[in-house]
């Protein structure tokens, strides 16, 4: 999967205590599905070969193979206060494919000490080309908030919610072109994740937990569903190495 973002921004003070940035960002991602895409394989391998997890099964009803395509637009607002321990990032966005059509729209609280930037997805950091804006510069001679350790630059807390809107996701609907196997999906899905971030102070080096609890996509539910309800919850541990950072 060959993915790009296009990152822009602007800023602009609010009051003497609080300042608004706005961003806009279009990515998109280029590979394939279907057996082309090695992910039999892969799996396979991780589970016979290093998790040593039950052999996967199943894979005799994979989609058939076709290109993807996938472009996404969005929009981020934020307004942070001049400590920058509070912010308020809403957002929406607009995705394109045949992948996944859908429409969405969130919005994120964090609190914590030093926050910068934009929240960014679990699993798809954003690769800015430029510098993240700070709106309200800090006082003179004040040094810049710490966790309590020299060496943590940045923590926080932060939990979310989104909710989007699909008119299409190839791994429920089926492929594109030819007969293959469906379900029927739900229209809107929610999402709600909460989590903590620390940053570093050398080579902006941070640190993620994220638990993500996603609503029902699909029904009927399996009988052998975890949940009665179709929902599913998972946590992710993410390392990234922020180079758009001051």
């Amino acid at each position: 999967m060959l993915r790009h973002d296009y990152i822009s921004g602007e800023e602009r003070l609010k009051s003497t205590r609080w300042g608004v940035q706005t961003q806009t960002s279009l990515e998109y991602q280029l590979g394939i599905v279907g057996q082309l895409s090695l992910a039999e394989a892969a799996q396979k391998f991780v589970h016979d070969k290093i998790t040593g997890s039950q052999h996967p099964n199943g894979w005799d009803h994979q989609l058939s193979t076709e290109p993807g395509v996938f472009v996404r637009y969005q929009w981020q607002g934020r307004l942070v206060n001049q400590g920058h321990w509070f912010d308020v990032v809403p957002d929406y966005s607009v995705a394109l494919g045949n992948i996944q059509t859908y429409a969405g729209a969130g919005v994120t609280l964090r609190l914590g000490a030093n926050i910068s930037g934009f929240p960014t997805r679990t699993f798809s950091p954003s690769f800015a080309k430029r510098a993240v804006y700070e709106p309200v510069a800090p006082a003179a001679n004040v040094a810049p908030p710490r966790c309590g350790f020299s060496w943590l630059a940045e923590c926080y807390v932060f939990v979310n919610g989104e909710g989007r809107y699909f008119a299409r996701n190839l791994f429920l609907d089926g492929s594109t072109w030819g007969d293959s196997h469906s379900v029927d999906k739900e229209p809107f899905v929610a999402t709600w994740s909460a989590g903590i971030r620390f940053r570093l102070v050398p080579h902006n080096i941070t640190f993620n937990y994220v638990y993500t609890w996603r609503g029902r996509e699909f029904t009927p539910v399996p009988q052998d569903s975890v949940t009665r309800d179709g929902s599913h919850e998972y946590g992710a541990i993410t390392v990234n190495w922020d180079t758009y950072l001051n």
